[in-house]
């Protein structure tokens, strides 16, 4: 039994606000991390700060919803896979440690 139409929207719905929490999470704990200790070169380098499980957590959440999220195009539909796919290799394939301090 295929569901409502009106259901297939409301979970992109949820899906869309949940990846805007996500990003607005990741960025507050970084912002955090960033003000309290020595700024880090990339987004990467926050791996190695005591945020890692933060930003661990958010990036792999966030390649998860684009995954999930279904295109309206074909090429968007990949490009949305691809960079899905990206935040799992920037989450847990960090570049290294910056030395800036």
């Amino acid at each position: 039994m295929v569901g409502n139409p009106s259901d297939t929207m409301v979970t992109y719905r949820y899906v869309r606000v949940g990846l805007v929490a996500l990003v607005v999470f990741l960025l507050t704990s970084v912002a955090l991390t960033w003000a309290h200790s020595c700024p880090q070169g990339s987004i990467s380098a926050f791996f190695y700060t005591r945020t890692h499980a933060v930003f661990l957590a958010s990036l792999c959440a966030i390649g998860i919803c684009l995954i999930a999220y279904k295109g309206s195009r074909v090429g968007e539909d990949a490009l949305l896979n691809y960079s899905g796919f990206m935040a799992f290799i920037v989450a847990l394939v960090p570049t290294g440690p910056d030395d800036l301090c």
